[in-house]
Order: C-alpha cells, then sequence, then structure tokens
C-alpha cells in the first residue's frame, strides 16, 4: 500500500476500459511530462512478483486486484464477477469499493478507441486508503 502512501497514482490515469475490468496506473499515455514524473516514483515497469491469489478474496463486481499480466503497478476494477478467469490467471484481490462504483460504470462507458484506451484522458485526482473498521 505505499503506492497509494506516496501518492503514486495522483495524476495518473484510468486507461483502459474492458467489458470486464477498468484498468487503473500510474501512467499517462496523454502527457509525457507527466509520464516521465509518475515514473519517478520508482515503480516504471515493475512486476508483481507473488500471485497471491485466495478463493477468500474473489473477483466480484467493485473488487480491486493487481494485475500479474503487464509491467506494473498497474491494477483495475471488476466490473463484472470475474472469479472464474481470473482464479486461473491468480491476480490477486486487495480491496474493494466502498462507494462510487456507479461512476466507475459511467467511466467505463466513456468513447475508447479499438483496443479498448480511452479517447481522452480520465485522471486520478486523489487516491487514499479507508480504514475497513
Amino acid at each position: 500500500m505505499e503506492m497509494i502512501e506516496r501518492k503514486t497514482l495522483v495524476d495518473g490515469t484510468l486507461m483502459l476500459a474492458l467489458p470486464h475490468i477498468l484498468l487503473v496506473g500510474p501512467e499517462d499515455h496523454y502527457d509525457d511530462v507527466n509520464h516521465e514524473r509518475l515514473s519517478n516514483h520508482g515503480y516504471s515497469n515493475g512486476v508483481l512478483l507473488f500471485n497471491e491469489y485466495t478463493d477468500d478474496y474473489r473477483h466480484v463486481p467493485g473488487t480491486v486486484a493487481f494485475t500479474s499480466t503487464t509491467k506494473g503497478p498497474t491494477f483495475y476494477i471488476n466490473l463484472v464477477d470475474n472469479a472464474e478467469v481470473h482464479s486461473e490467471i491468480k491476480d490477486p484481490c486487495f480491496g474493494r469499493l466502498v462507494k462510487g462504483f456507479d461512476i466507475i460504470e459511467r467511466i467505463a462507458l466513456m468513447p475508447k478507441r479499438e483496443n479498448g484506451v480511452f479517447e481522452l484522458p480520465i485522471y486520478i485526482v486523489d487516491a487514499g486508503i479507508v480504514d475497513k473498521n
């Protein structure tokens, strides 16, 4: 959770929307200067070393998981029940949205290119950890 505490995601982007996930990360492919700044957080081209998937934290709508198939640190928000697919990939869920899933669903409908990348940048203004208690 260090990347959240270090505000690594601030000014990052919601990068890609597929029918089942919304991909998020500290990258900005729309602005080279901002992309360079985000890369200076020390996470550029990182990889997920341990895929700690467990059935206790299933990929259901609104859960958040690290992706093990792209250079990191990127994560995605599950838009639908992905438990079967992502249990095979072993992507670990580490959180869930506590509110605003309706906004995520609307963002996922924004105009995209053929490859699922948004036509216009959608920036992360802030990110934080909410105590589950």
